[in-house]
């Protein structure tokens, strides 16, 4: 397996997670993951409205899914660009947001009319 990280001129390298065989600053590489939260949040915000329960749910399914499509180092500093962003992405914190939305939802539709 090849090196994960190298350094050269004093940068941090790391194995690009989207082009194979190559490698790419870290800190580049920092700022589209933290790009990629950022869509993810806005698909979270139009796909859920105002319900921050729903919302909260949304995306963390979808960054657990970005999460599962890296391999590791990747998929461990994805989930650091996530914290430093206030996102926690434990198994814990997403459990509690599923039950948070389910409850949510079950209240909306004994509510509604049919």
């Amino acid at each position: 397996m090849p090196q994960a990280t190298q350094i050269f001129a004093g940068q941090v390298f790391v194995t690009n997670p989207f082009v194979s065989s190559s490698f790419l600053r870290l800190d580049i590489l920092e700022q589209r993951f933290a790009e990629q939260v950022e869509e993810l949040q806005e698909e979270a915000m139009h796909a859920c409205g105002l319900y921050f329960e729903i919302y909260e749910a949304h995306l963390l399914n979808s960054l657990y899914k970005q999460v599962a499509s890296y391999q590791f180092p990747h998929d461990e500093l994805f989930k650091r660009v996530a914290a430093q962003q206030g996102i926690k992405l434990d198994n814990q914190h997403h459990l509690l947001a599923k039950k948070a939305a389910l409850a949510l939802m079950d209240n909306i539709y004994e509510g509604m009319p049919f």
